[in-house]
């Protein structure tokens, strides 16, 4: 559904500086002044190993090396991933600012890199190498030193972990689960690898604990958060994980939810997912989330009458999902467009004036075809993400000279205005707005990206209206076979 808005303005963990752009590789993140831009790991890592050689030629075969690590693929995934920074950057790859191609050679980023900032990100990629030369670097008596006051400092600790007065008593098992799930709930990815932590001793401690292997899930989810692919690489660990979990636990509902989640999602395997649906619900048929997540699938699938039935189901047990974002957003998709506006004015009175709301409101009216009435939503939507006030003018000019088109042509081609406004992440953002600017065929390359990136919003685009533009198009027939999904776009449930 739509995603979250994100964070803007701290300068978090070890960084560098390139011109107007700060890069912090550890959390994967560029920012352009209160602008982030979230990359995927490996993205991080090419952009990282090319500022570590700013001004040199890199060959394909050192990137591919390093960023993927000796495993068998094509130069395909290290275009993708170029591409991607360059849009992401506001480059051009015929006229570079920032990433020059060299044929037949590599590749070489050629703005200009203070040099402390090269060396910064050198200790960033090689740590270990940049350590010993600073070491090396130390003049001999300094040395000595420094390596006898690391001896002993190591023989105290060595001794205070042996003496009883510096021992702690073993923790609980019942300590260790309330602390994880503390830290579960806290709003860090450094608190969600505590709680993975907490999570993989208290299995240890007691290896039929169900809560602790879906725990242990549960924050890898979270710590992975967005990352399609490093998700889809942590698949099957997270599959035994929850598997051990249902053995332990098999009439704990909770659990099969949590695979016919990861199913569904991740793997992208739909037969796995509705055996663990009905699992779930067959267990807890009272739980309204479990009936709405079944919505979602069911809708993915083309099932506007088992999503509606679903969505039914869950409204029935929750009557706040009556004006929630996710009914609009489900009655939206099966283009119940009246059932739809009913369920935004429920909204209305329960998060006036709020992102959510006009992010639902600027979608339904784009699909029902009133541009002047989801542009004033847009418009609500720009000042509410922060753009500035510049920024908020130039769309509302564009707009009256060239409609909504106009606008989201400026928003897929603009380095510097491309927030969350509940588009979803880029590459996928970029491809809604392509499509609605009229360049079909930069929508699909888009989307060729957000494939090889496994965005799991790309589960909906079969009967998100959004696409229709698209669906005649062998490409798009091409990326819906490869996700798994139907071909033809479903009739409206009744």
């Amino acid at each position: 559904m739509f995603s979250g808005i994100k964070a803007t303005g701290a300068d978090h963990g070890r960084h560098v500086v390139l011109g107007d752009w700060r890069f912090e590789p550890d959390r994967n993140m560029l920012w352009q002044g209160e602008t982030a831009h979230r990359l995927e790991n490996k993205q991080a890592r090419v952009l990282l190993y090319l500022l570590a050689h700013a001004g040199e030629v890199v060959g394909k075969d050192a990137l591919l090396s390093f960023v993927w690590d000796q495993k068998f693929v094509g130069d395909d995934v290290l275009t993708v991933a170029v591409s991607h920074l360059r849009k992401t950057l506001g480059d051009n790859a015929r006229q570079p600012l920032y990433i020059k191609t060299e044929p037949k050679q590599g590749y070489r980023f050629i703005a200009p890199l203070d040099p402390a900032q090269r060396a910064r990100a050198q200790h960033l990629l090689f740590p270990e190498a940049s350590e010993q030369s600073q070491l090396e670097a130390t003049p001999a008596p300094q040395r000595v030193v420094l390596l006898m006051a690391g001896l002993v400092l190591g023989v105290i600790l060595f001794w205070a972990v042996l003496s009883p007065s510096f021992t702690d008593p073993a923790p609980t098992e019942s300590n260790l689960m309330s602390e994880a799930q503390a830290k579960l709930s806290g709003q860090t990815v450094e608190e969600w690898r505590d709680a993975y932590r907490l999570f993989s001793k208290a299995v240890q401690t007691d290896s039929g604990l169900a809560d602790a292997y879906s725990g242990m899930v549960r924050a890898q989810l979270k710590i992975l958060s967005g990352r399609g692919d490093l998700l889809y690489e942590a698949r099957a660990e997270m599959r035994d994980l929850l598997l051990k979990a249902a053995a332990s636990a098999p009439d704990k509902a909770e659990v099969p939810y949590l695979l016919a989640t990861i199913y569904f999602h991740i793997f992208w395997d739909f037969d796995a997912a509705e055996t663990q649906f009905q699992r779930a619900l067959s267990l807890r048929g009272d739980a309204p989330q479990f009936w709405s997540g079944y919505a979602q699938f069911r809708l993915a699938l083309g099932d506007f009458s088992g999503a509606l039935d679903a969505l039914d189901k869950a409204r029935a047990l929750d009557p706040l999902l009556h004006g929630s974002v996710q009914a609009v957003w489900l009655l939206n998709m099966q283009r119940r467009y009246d059932d739809a506006q009913l369920a935004l004015e429920k909204l209305l009175q329960v998060q006036p004036d709020t992102l959510l709301y006009h992010v639902s409101a600027q979608a339904l009216h784009e699909n029902r075809g009133d541009d002047l009435r989801s542009f004033e939503h847009l418009a609500r939507v720009l000042a509410l993400a922060g753009f500035p006030e510049q920024d908020r003018d130039r769309a509302d000019r564009l707009f009256r000279q060239g409609g909504l088109a106009a606008v989201y042509g400026w928003l897929a081609e603009s380095g510097t205005a491309r927030r969350d406004i509940g588009q979803y992440d880029a590459p996928l953002s970029l491809a809604r707005y392509a499509i609605k600017a009229g360049d079909h065929g930069a929508a699909l390359d888009h989307l060729d990206a957000a494939l090889a990136a496994r965005q799991r919003e790309l589960l909906w685009i079969g009967v998100d209206p959004k696409y229709d533009p698209l669906r005649a198009d062998p490409r798009f027939q091409a990326l819906l076979r490869a996700i798994g999904l139907p071909q033809a776009r479903p009739q409206q449930a009744s």
